[in-house]
């Protein structure tokens, strides 16, 4: 059956598939009366992600004719309500996965990993390194769950395979460094440290990494650096390396 997503009227398309229910036998009726809510309910939610994606590309066409130098708050509001939009449709689309299959669900978090580029590796005998190729998003974005839940998978895999030798971290020092593109404008684009979403992103590290990430055992610094691409890098740490480790990165000049 072909479907025009666009213009598609639910009750419309579900009165042609009960017309065709009459001519089943007895039982495939039932049963296909009996899935007809399920189905109202799967297509109002594909339509609602078919809306957003359709209002994604029209916006990705305006902001080809946007100067992002001449007009940076123009070019960024437009640039979060496509990422808006778009987080909405992935997650939408991640529930429709999960209802369809939730045996699977870890599997496709991989992928989703893997398709966002998530790197996890071990740097030495004592750090861990992870780099997430996206800038955390602000607070009232809620974004970071876009981020955590591939996150999650990614570590989990991580940490039951031989790259991983590392055991728990006892007192350790957490460095967030926030990469910024250098091509573009950083008028508007540099974000304050306390807006931004790093609650989920920090759990998930606590979770297979840590004793515990309270102020005693586990110490947070962030810093912000430019450089080709976007980008948020993290770098776990016994305490005791940390003095260390800045002084390098300073003669490195970040």
């Amino acid at each position: 059956m072909d479907v025009n997503f666009e213009n598609l009227n639910v009750d419309d398309f579900l009165t042609d598939v009960g017309q065709n229910v009459v001519s089943d036998p007895i039982s495939e009726r039932i049963n296909r009366i009996a899935n007809l809510e399920e189905m109202h309910k799967n297509l109002e939610s594909v339509l609602k992600v078919s809306k957003k994606t359709f209002g994604i590309s029209e916006r990705l066409a305006m902001l080809a004719y946007v100067d992002m130098r001449r007009h940076p708050k123009d070019y960024f509001e437009l640039s979060q309500q496509i990422a808006i939009d778009a987080e909405y449709a992935v997650g939408a689309i991640r529930r429709i996965i999960y209802d369809v299959d939730s045996e699977r669900w870890g599997e496709y978090l991989l992928e989703a990993s893997k398709a966002l580029d998530i790197s996890i590796t071990q740097e030495s005998n004592s750090m861990i390194k992870i780099i997430i190729p996206a800038l955390v998003p602000k607070r009232k974005i809620k974004g970071a769950k876009f981020i955590a839940a591939p996150l999650f998978e990614a570590v989990k895999i991580f940490v039951s395979s031989d790259m991983y030798t590392i055991p728990r971290y006892d007192k350790c020092t957490i460095c967030i460094t926030h990469i910024y593109d250098k091509e573009l404008s950083t008028e508007g684009r540099i974000r304050d440290y306390d807006n931004l979403e790093l609650k989920e992103i920090l759990d998930i590290i606590n979770v297979f990494f840590l004793t515990d990430d309270s102020g005693i055992w586990c110490n947070n610094y962030q810093n912000t650096a430019l450089g080709n691409e976007d980008a948020t890098h993290i770098l776990i740490m016994p305490q005791h390396q940390y003095s260390n480790w800045i002084i390098a990165q300073e003669k490195k000049g970040k």
